[in-house]
């Protein structure tokens, strides 16, 4: 679990675990199936941060980052990464490099959940039970 006590995290780095793999489509995949999952908005909303600094390229994401641009406090964070954790949708590790205290947030559970198909509902099914969202489809 991520602690609050204390000295805070200095960084994150987040993972699908399989890096070759595009963050935004892997984004839009898990978008779909959000409240299936059982991610909560502010955990989505911790989610898509993370792997936008990460989009940035090799730029430290840091608690104090994520606060500014999420404008919430470091609780809210420790709050949804323990939540997470115990709903079994990351695997943080921790480490020390050079002194600094890292968190890699490998969220790799996500995608093996999705992977095992066990919803009851489908982006194909979506579109095949909404006559108007085919007409509109056909229109372009």
């Amino acid at each position: 679990m991520v602690k609050s006590a204390g000295r805070p995290p200095i960084g994150f780095v987040p993972t699908w675990g399989d890096d070759s793999k595009n963050d935004f489509s892997i984004l839009s995949d898990v978008v779909f199936y959000i409240r299936h999952i059982g991610i909560e908005h502010g955990e989505w909303t911790l989610i898509s941060c993370l792997f936008a600094y990460r989009s940035k390229g090799d730029v430290p994401i840091t608690a104090d980052m994520i606060t500014r641009f999420l404008d919430c406090k470091q609780v809210s964070i420790v709050r949804w990464l323990n939540s997470l954790e115990e709903k079994g949708l990351v695997i943080v590790t921790k480490d020390k490099v050079n002194g600094y205290h890292l968190r890699t947030l490998d969220f790799s559970p996500i995608l093996r959940k999705i992977e095992s198909g066990s919803f009851d509902i489908t982006f194909d099914s979506v579109f095949e039970d909404a006559p108007a969202v085919q007409q509109l489809a056909m229109a372009f």
